[in-house]
């Protein structure tokens, strides 16, 4: 969609209380902007992480929409209450059909963690809310601890030489949990990088217009958590989607209610993995570790690079890989 089509009014306020270089906001006003675009007032359901205590510092708020704040553990729940509430409004003549949409904003700690439960409650019951994880890889608000969403041979406080519980720890797999419950309708994995700047954007407009459930999962960086210089927010995010770490992708359900299937598109294709086949030589995985110093201590050993890019370069090119999964990109 061409950029001049969208309403380019900020729903965010100026001053907020985010560290320099957070990639919050950069995640949450497109994600603002989208519901506009599909002409619905988002109602924000957000547990008390770093985007909360960012935007909302009581009793002022950084949001021109309406704010719900909720406990780590019911994200999910309580945008479930809200599309109940706005749900039985409509059924009165109370509320217009599709003025409001529930929105959930949290961190991974609150999704991959402490309120995974809820949210596969609302994924199960099919309800139509856009939940979106910002996934800087550990809890930041309170000190940047260990997550299940922390990458390996990542320092936190908690893992403060990288050492992780077990060796073939690999964290959560949001994206495997939300296909795991059919009812959902639509499913993507982005961040803020500047290949697609709209893709987030894209991104939720989709999730906005869903009659189901609609997941977004959304790297964010963090230059507290990751160790980058604060101007480069960007080309740290840049070089995960070069590098391949990051990809983008979205899923669509296709059928219906008893015969469906989910389908695979591929949004970017990294310049490694044109042509279906591993260019070494372009962009390995090295250059993003290098870039964060929460990887200073797993970088020195050569075996895990190594170990990391095979890893990696699976995801995209091994059997189930991406390029399998998806559709031919470009159509």
């Amino acid at each position: 969609m061409e950029n001049n089509r969208y309403d380019e009014t900020p729903q965010m306020s100026p001053g907020m209380a985010y560290c320099a270089g957070c990639g919050i906001p950069l995640v949450i006003n497109p994600i603002l902007k989208a519901a506009h675009d599909t002409g619905v007032i988002p109602v924000t359901n957000s547990a008390s992480g770093c985007a909360m205590v960012g935007f909302h510092i009581y009793p002022h708020s950084g949001m021109k929409d309406p704010v719900v704040h909720v406990v780590f553990e019911t994200s999910a729940a309580g945008a479930s209450g809200v599309r109940a509430s706005i749900d039985e409004q409509v059924s009165r003549d109370e509320l217009k059909e599709g003025l409001f949409y529930p929105l959930v904003i949290s961190g991974d700690g609150a999704t991959t963690d402490i309120g995974i439960a809820s949210i596969s409650g609302m994924f199960a019951r099919g309800e139509r809310i856009l939940y979106v994880c910002y996934d800087n890889g550990f809890y930041a608000n309170t000190g940047c601890q260990y997550s299940s969403a922390t990458p390996v041979g990542a320092h936190t406080t908690t893992t403060p030489h990288a050492f992780l519980p077990t060796a073939d720890y690999q964290g959560k797999d949001m994206i495997a949990f939300a296909l795991a419950h059919p009812a959902v309708k639509y499913i993507a994995h982005t961040t803020v990088s500047r290949h697609w700047p709209n893709d987030l954007r894209e991104k939720a407009r989709k999730g906005f217009t869903c009659d189901g459930p609609a997941y977004l999962h959304v790297i964010q960086p963090c230059p507290r958590g990751w160790g980058y210089p604060q101007n480069l927010i960007l080309q740290v995010a840049d070089a995960g989607v070069d590098t391949g770490v990051i990809p983008l992708y979205h899923i669509e359900r296709e059928g219906d209610r008893f015969v469906h299937t989910f389908k695979w598109y591929l949004d970017y294709l990294p310049e490694r993995y044109e042509g279906g086949v591993v260019h070494p030589e372009i962009h390995p995985v090295s250059e993003w570790f290098e870039m964060q110093t929460r990887f200073k201590v797993s970088r020195k050993d050569l075996e895990w690079i190594a170990d990391m890019q095979r890893s990696v370069d699976h995801k995209w090119v091994g059997e189930g890989g991406l390029l399998s999964k998806c559709q031919p990109y470009g159509s």
